[in-house]
């Protein structure tokens, strides 16, 4: 009797350490990085807004879609932009130069959103009277060149409460970025109207 209480303990003892050991291992393979997981309900649509006059480094949040920072504004001859073939540089000419809003953007939505896709309609407007069609891409501070523009079949959605860089740009004649009259970089962020004085 006392024999198989004993063998009967062991077993016991033994399917105990078999879980814990099995337990361990799976732990150690689970992803231990943020997962996110996306909201399953359909998110009611903010209000769009209309930004008529941004400020670099000022902070805009546009309720149930995005805290919305212009970082910087610069007038280029030349940027990076990643092709397959690895990073080229993208010049502009001597009768141009590239006039570029970089934007940071953390997704305040409870799914991931493409923000670069939500940008359109960049345009600039110069003394109120001409203006030049602009472009965006979106940037990767990870991919060795922060302030690169990365191409079309590498970019990627942001996550919730990430932060995704973009820039907002357009090719300019030297003429207007040499004149002294008004100049006004505006685009479409979702269904809101973005301003961006370059010059007043």
């Amino acid at each position: 009797m006392k024999k198989r209480r004993l063998l009967s303990m062991l077993a016991c003892v033994t399917t105990a350490v078999t879980i814990l050991s099995t337990t361990a291992v799976a732990a150690a393979e689970q992803d231990l990085g943020v997962v996110v997981i996306s909201g399953d309900e359909e998110e009611g649509s903010s209000e769009p807004v209309s930004l008529d006059d941004i400020k670099i480094g000022e902070e805009v949040e546009i309720p149930d879609y995005a805290i919305f920072t212009p970082t910087e504004c610069a007038v280029l001859d030349e940027f990076k932009k990643k092709k397959p073939s690895g990073w080229e540089t993208q010049r502009s000419g001597n009768t141009a130069e590239y006039v570029i809003l970089y934007l940071s953007l953390i997704n305040q939505k409870t799914k991931a959103v493409d923000f670069n896709a939500d940008i359109s309609s960049v345009v600039v407007t110069y003394n109120e009277k001409y203006q030049y069609a602009g472009w965006n891409f979106q940037r990767d501070a990870d991919s060795g060149e922060p302030k690169g523009a990365i191409s079309s079949d590498s970019q990627f959605s942001i996550d919730p409460m990430y932060e995704g860089l973009y820039m907002v740009g357009c090719t300019l004649p030297n003429a207007v970025i040499e004149g002294t009259e008004p100049l006004a970089l505006t685009f479409k962020l979702g269904e809101n109207d973005i301003t961006y004085n370059i010059r007043k």
